[in-house]
């Protein structure tokens, strides 16, 4: 995938569909408890809340492949705080898929007990994916890490890990910012 770390490519899918299968659990639910659909409806939201736990685990690995690269860069109390959210979403995340699994199981009272608990736990859960977004920005715009893979990628055009910083355009290594009269405009 033209050089790039698995892991930014893969963290916002279980983000995003955290952030969905609340809504559409209790809206299930809401179907379910008019009669409009049948109790099984509720195994949409299993089948959701089952690929967000997947691509979780495949986030938290891909994470931990990265780790020690990102290290070199930024302090490892940062990437600890991300690396726990992100161990505790996936925690609540699959929390919330048994309790669905189980609904699905059971009848009547306890099936819909079992559903408004799986999607109560899973606003939680989106809760902690967007704790762990965050501390993961965190780690990217304010901490650099995105650095660590910047050669690697083939991006920027500096041998020192492939970034233009601004103390190299500040000194008037081809940043345009001296008097060198090197533009095109020649008014001869």
């Amino acid at each position: 995938m033209s050089g790039l770390p698995l892991h930014p490519a893969i963290v916002h899918i279980p983000l995003v569909l955290a952030l969905l299968g609340p809504p559409l659990a209790l809206g299930l639910l809401w179907a379910i408890s008019r009669g409009r659909l049948g109790p099984r409806s509720f195994a949409i939201a299993v089948a959701l809340q089952a690929v967000v736990v997947g691509t979780g685990l495949v986030a938290l690995s891909s994470g931990e492949e990265d780790e020690e690269r990102v290290e070199e860069l930024v302090a490892e109390s940062a990437i600890e705080s991300h690396e726990e959210a992100a161990e505790l979403f996936v925690w609540v995340s699959a929390a919330t898929l048994v309790l669905g699994a189980t609904a699905l199981f059971l009848r009547d009272r306890p099936a819909r007990a079992a559903m408004v608990a799986a999607a109560v736990v899973g606003v939680a859960a989106a809760l902690l994916g967007v704790r762990t977004g965050h501390a993961g920005g965190t780690l990217v715009y304010v901490h650099d890490a995105g650095a660590a893979h910047a050669s690697r990628a083939g991006v920027g055009g500096t041998a020192e890990g492939g970034r233009t910083s601004e103390a190299t355009l500040g000194s008037g290594q081809d940043g345009d910012d001296d008097d060198d009269d090197d533009d095109d405009d020649d008014d001869d």
